[in-house]
């Protein structure tokens, strides 16, 4: 995990200074249509500023934006046929690349660390993360949070078999939490704004500083990129676009992505060090998929195989045109 942090900072500081006159380049004046599928979530905020800031009509980009309430639900929308290119995070995409070899990454856009949290009901006897076990967690399968549980679960000596997992969609976690027909859920923004909301001083929160850091990525597929590289390269260069506009004007930028997701600004003031919201392909994104297709394996959550040849869904090609110095896949 070291390593992959050394690798991402390095990588930041290079794009830094390759997008300095970013927000001055001319449109990529592209004339493709593209569906572009959105995690409604924090990782995602480039993407959020792209659609709500204008920056994909800035590059003649007809784009028609759908909202996904997670990026494995915006996956499953990919696989479908149902958008064109989506935003997830590396879970989702390690996990579908063992069976979609067409899939393929375009960029980095956000690393982060600390998001998730297990947040337990103290009616349930839930004081600390002993507690959980014996207890029915609720989480999304499959997904960065059922990684975070399986994570957390280990740090603090407890297996999986000690708990009950009851699989939810991420539109559901708070409801059965709420309800509860569960004890505890694991919960990123904007549901723990939602579970605050809802149930107040009556859940505890277990956070892990550290413990967990996530990617996400613009994902879409070798078709797509084949038959539209005006397309790719112009929603690639909308996003260093809105990462310029987001260094220049920080406050009104998260302003916009708070209102979106309808989470408090004082979250991202309060965890904006945890974030990175830089466009990039970096061999650390390699070695995550690698340590993610490990853990899908060992748990049963795909048939045991070849781990993917996950450099073979990396398309570096369209970002090295805008940014080269943002790429730094070893080739």
């Amino acid at each position: 995990m070291a390593l992959q942090c050394r690798l991402w900072a390095a990588v930041s500081i290079g794009c830094l200074a390759s997008l300095a006159g970013c927000s001055r380049s001319k449109p990529v004046r592209s004339s493709d249509a593209i569906r572009l599928g959105l995690a409604a979530q924090p990782t995602s905020a480039l993407a959020i500023l792209c659609a709500e800031e204008g920056c994909l009509g800035d590059e003649q980009l007809q784009a028609k934006v759908l909202s996904f309430s997670s990026g494995k639900l915006a996956m499953d929308a990919l696989l479908a046929e149902r958008v064109d290119a989506i935003t997830c995070s590396d879970v989702s995409l390690a996990l579908a690349c063992f069976h979609n070899p067409g899939l393929v990454v375009l960029a980095n856009i956000s690393r982060v660390c600390n998001e998730p949290c297990v947040v337990a009901r103290k009616d349930r006897g839930i004081r600390v993360p002993a507690d959980l076990k014996g207890k029915r967690i609720a989480t999304q399968k499959e997904s960065a949070l059922h990684f975070f549980l399986d994570v957390f679960l280990m740090k603090h000596k407890l297996r999986q078999e000690d708990i009950v997992i009851v699989p939810c969609t991420p539109d559901e976690l708070v409801d059965r939490l709420a309800a509860g027909t569960v004890d505890a859920a694991t919960l990123r923004e904007p549901y723990v704004t939602q579970a605050s909301r809802k149930l107040g001083d009556s859940v505890c929160t277990f956070t892990e500083r550290g413990l967990f850091c996530r990617s996400d990525q613009l994902v879409t597929t070798r078709t797509f990129v084949k038959a539209h590289p005006n397309a790719c390269t112009a929603l690639l260069s909308a996003l260093l676009k809105s990462e310029a506009a987001l260094r220049n004007s920080q406050e009104a930028a998260l302003h916009t992505v708070a209102l979106k997701l309808d989470v408090p600004e004082q979250y991202f003031l309060a965890h904006w060090d945890d974030f990175d919201l830089h466009i990039s392909l970096d061999q650390g994104l390699l070695l995550q998929l690698d340590d993610i297709a490990r853990w899908a394996l060992r748990s049963g959550l795909v048939q045991a195989g070849a781990i993917p040849n996950f450099r073979r869904h990396v398309v570096t090609e369209p970002l090295r045109r805008l940014a080269p110095d943002c790429v730094s896949i070893i080739e």
